[in-house]
């Protein structure tokens, strides 16, 4: 008898203990539905996750990220928010952008998430009249050939390279720089009475590109501090990436060109890079001490021709890998190439206009690449959608695309001074590629800067006035006894 009272004692405990928990969870669901008044003594309940999508990301490494982008957000300037983002040493994956090595073409794919589309855009068959290119194809061939015959002449003398020769070029990468040079400038000054925005674009030679991001897929051991003298490290699946690379050519304008297609549909969100297979020291591309990391545009920031026109790449380092590796193997090579130096440009100018791995874009970036040693020509066309590279598909369903046309020769042989084998069909579309005007978009191309009017590019003076201060000098007064 006494042990059946103890057990249903035992029992009425329980139940209310059990009702006891029940209503305290009530009285916390409802602080979570009420502790939104003006005048509750409750602070607000924070969610598990920050605003946005982060996929399978843990919920306290996404509000780090968070709190890292709303202190980017925070500042109010170009230059110190990309200070703010290169001035921490970090240990950074370093991509090579001309690699011979064969099979990167990928990994360089998937470290730009980029998908890679053959032809070129329906951008080109509708901003630029068909019949005024074929007009203009059959006026300039006989100017280009005749280009090309005079200046591979001059070059058999070898007497434009004896000061390229001496920078340890090589010759015929010097060569390919000076033939390239003279076809630009002559259809630049032909072709500008044409396409006015040709007249006021910037044209600049040998210009250094860097750029720095973060990529999810490559895991990396993260150390954090528990306790002012204990550190301990986890592995996260993102690491800081580098590259850094060189155009040949570059023209740049005042305005973007025009989107390729639109920023949240199609292709731009429809497209999955599919991960890769090794980690990146199996492609040869190094892992480095901590360093600080670099953003380089080609320009000085507050340029008013801040945006990219086109960049031509001169190919002639891949030779040696059709030499060693194959003709195919060189392909992709170059292609990686136009890859890598289409991303990297763009994301340099990407943080001048405010955005950054942190901060992504809210609208693309596009540009034109064109890779040639001369003789054989590709041409692409990349729009950069997203630097926020370190979320995984889930989190971030955008890709950067390039649209890339099959390789051509411009002529088959020069012989005697005369061009053999012309091909117009390249030229007409290097003048498509110079035709692309530059438009003004229909919003702020800085939303995530104060807006100012002090800014480099808008300013019109700049030296700062001289106030001229007037000093008081008091009279001396003397008193005599």
């Amino acid at each position: 008898m006494a042990a059946t009272m103890r057990r249903l004692h035992i029992c009425r405990r329980s139940l209310a203990y059990s009702q006891k928990r029940r209503s305290s969870v009530v009285s916390v669901e409802r602080v979570a539905i009420s502790n939104d008044e003006p005048n509750s003594l409750y602070p607000p309940i924070k969610t598990k996750y920050p605003p946005g999508t982060w996929g399978a990301m843990e919920p306290k490494y996404a509000w780090l990220w968070d709190k890292r982008r709303e202190e980017s957000l925070a500042i109010p300037d170009v230059q110190q928010r990309i200070a703010a983002l290169c001035d921490k040493e970090m240990k950074h994956l370093v991509v090579k952008v001309k690699d011979e090595r064969p099979r990167t073409l990928d990994f360089k794919k998937y470290i730009t998430k980029t998908h890679v589309m053959p032809g070129l855009p329906e951008t080109y068959r509708t901003a630029v009249d068909s019949s005024l290119l074929d007009e203009l194809t059959a006026l300039l061939s006989p100017l280009i050939c005749d280009s090309i015959a005079v200046e591979m002449d001059q070059l058999q003398r070898r007497g434009y390279l004896k000061h390229f020769m001496k920078a340890g070029n090589h010759q015929e990468s010097a060569a390919a720089h000076l033939l390239l040079r003279t076809i630009l400038c002559s259809l630049s000054a032909q072709l500008s009475g044409q396409f006015p925005h040709l007249l006021t674009m910037q044209y600049d030679e040998n210009v250094n590109l860097a750029a720095t991001w973060d990529r999810h897929g490559i895991k990396r051991s993260r150390r954090r501090m528990v306790h002012p003298e204990w550190f301990t490290s986890d592995i996260v699946s993102d690491q800081r990436v580098k590259a850094n690379t060189s155009a040949d050519f570059v023209l740049r304008s005042d305005q973007p060109l025009p989107e390729f297609v639109s920023h949240d549909s199609g292709p731009s969100t429809g497209t999955e890079i599919p991960a890769i297979n090794f980690a990146p020291h199996v492609y040869g591309q190094p892992m480095i001490p901590k360093e600080k990391s670099t953003v380089e545009a080609g320009y000085v920031c507050g340029d008013p021709c801040e945006f990219g026109l086109m960049s031509v790449l001169n190919t002639v380092w891949s030779h040696y890998s059709a030499e060693k590796y194959g003709e195919n193997h060189a392909q992709d090579a170059r292609l990686g190439q136009g890859v890598m130096s289409s991303f990297v440009w763009l994301a340099a100018q990407a943080h001048n206009q405010g955005f950054n791995t942190l901060v992504d874009m809210t609208y693309p970036l596009t540009t034109q690449t064109v890779l040639t040693d001369g003789q054989h020509w590709q041409f692409l066309a990349y729009q950069l959608n997203t630097m926020e590279l370190w979320k995984d598909n889930e989190g971030n369903h955008r890709a950067n695309l390039c649209w890339v046309s099959d390789e051509a020769k411009l002529y088959a042989e020069v012989v005697e001074g005369k061009v053999h084998g012309f091909n117009p069909d390249v030229l007409r579309q290097l003048i498509a590629f110079l035709a692309l005007a530059p438009a003004e978009r229909p919003y702020d191309l800085r939303p995530t800067l104060p807006p100012t009017g002090d800014e480099p590019k808008v300013r019109e003076q700049y030296i700062p006035v001289k106030t001229e201060e007037v000093i008081v000098v008091e009279e001396e007064k003397y008193i005599v006894e």
